[in-house]
């Protein structure tokens, strides 16, 4: 793993995207729901999302990174609605 710059730990979940590629159809719903979770990032990459003792294993010791306490908290990804209107092409 990558010299990690930020640690989120102890989340009360984290919800991911099951799979590890591109969804289609049905499979957008399909979530993974890490309970206890920890979030590692490098940079502007998250590079892993888990349980905190797997993620933390993961880290190579002598890292420094802020750490940020997540308890009580809940991590998802962006909703973004990306969706359009032809009438309004050019007008936004």
């Amino acid at each position: 793993m990558a010299e990690i710059s930020l640690l989120i730990h102890d989340l009360d979940a984290a919800i991911t995207p099951a799979g590890t590629g591109p969804l289609r159809g049905e499979e957008f719903g399909e979530l993974r729901v890490h309970s206890p979770a920890s979030i590692a990032v490098s940079g502007d990459r998250i590079t892993a999302v888990g349980p905190p003792e797997e993620v933390l294993r993961e880290i190579p010791s002598g890292d420094e990174y802020e750490s940020v306490d997540g308890r009580g908290r809940v991590a998802l990804p962006g909703l973004i609605d990306c969706h359009t209107h032809p009438a309004f092409l050019g007008d936004r």
